[in-house]
């Protein structure tokens, strides 16, 4: 079952305040504290307390800034293939060689991304 109902106290708040200041988790505070880590950060919201960006929201902030790293220098050429060359990604590029009509890429490239058989039927 939950824990204990308990009293917030001046001290308590103040507690929280600084612990949320030295930055540890709503988890480990609320084992400090001896209450739950929902009431943790429902107290730590209602006390105005700098807002934090959870562990898992700045992993994967974190995975978005890599992969945009990882993205090809310039934008794709307007009229061009746009299919990603080179290796390691510090040269990737462009192909830029003329696009097939309503398609990204150009003709070989377009072969090589799209399947050469049609679908079975079930």
């Amino acid at each position: 079952m939950g824990k204990p109902v308990t009293s917030w106290t001046p001290e308590r708040y103040r507690e929280l305040a600084r612990l949320w200041d030295d930055g540890l988790t709503g988890g480990e505070i609320a084992a400090r504290l001896g209450v739950s880590r929902n009431a943790v950060l429902a107290k730590a919201r209602r006390l105005n307390l700098k807002i934090r960006e959870s562990p898992l929201t700045a992993a994967a902030s974190a995975a978005r800034r890599k992969h945009a790293e990882r993205r090809p220098e310039g934008k794709p050429p307007p009229e061009g293939c746009r299919y990603v060359l080179g290796d390691p990604p510090e040269r990737w590029r462009y192909c830029g060689a003329p696009r097939v009509a309503g398609r990204s890429y150009c003709a070989a490239h377009l072969r090589a991304c799209t399947r050469r058989e049609p679908h079975a039927a079930p």
